[in-house]
């Protein structure tokens, strides 16, 4: 629950299931204000949910097992109250995404699920595994398969072979490997 990016979906509850019940006081005395005790372990709890940015949802179905007993999410449930990742990591992410590939964040959360389509083809046999990265690099940076790996082998030749030993009439001085990598990834040159 507290990691930016979480094992949440159907296929990660078959490799380890997640169990929750009720928290409970392991060694209380008699006298002990069980109500104030119960009001302030819930308040703790509900706010470190918000800190992770987790669903009260779940908080809920731990209270309603009993200490004693242990429920096991399923997939289903696992992806309803506990995201795959953190909003806010995933916010971050996307915005760092979208300016490596010079595109808005909402036109990099579209091209990203249109990368599903090569996972699909993947599965169906259609391509290889070694063709999923340039099919998905080439819906990212919104140009065809063909076109990608032109540009992406124009820029190996220019930005990382040569690293900086060119006229500046093909690149100008002082940009970066990344950054020549990027325009021509970018805008073909």
């Amino acid at each position: 629950m507290s990691g930016v990016t979480r094992l949440s979906n159907t296929s990660a509850a078959t490799i380890s299931r997640v169990g929750i019940h009720r928290p409970y006081l392991s060694d209380a005395e008699v006298g002990y204000d069980f109500e104030r005790g119960y009001r302030q372990l819930r308040d703790e709890l509900e706010a470190y949910f918000d800190e992770m940015r987790v669903s009260k949802v779940l908080l809920d179905l731990m209270y309603s097992v009993p200490p004693e007993g242990m429920r096991f999410l399923t997939g289903r449930e696992l992806q309803d109250v506990l995201p795959v990742d953190d909003p806010v990591y995933d916010e971050q992410r996307t915005t760092e995404m979208a300016k490596h590939y010079g595109i808005t964040n909402a036109e990099y959360r579209s091209r990203k699920a249109q990368t599903e389509a090569c996972l699909l083809q993947f599965n169906r046999g259609q391509i290889t595994f070694e063709k999923m990265e340039p099919c998905e690099q080439a819906i990212l940076w919104g140009v065809t398969l063909s076109e990608y790996l032109l540009r992406n082998r124009l820029s190996r030749e220019i930005c990382v072979a040569q690293k900086g030993q060119l006229s500046g009439s093909e690149i100008p001085p002082g940009i970066t490997t990344p950054e020549c990598v990027n325009r021509i990834m970018r805008d073909g040159f």
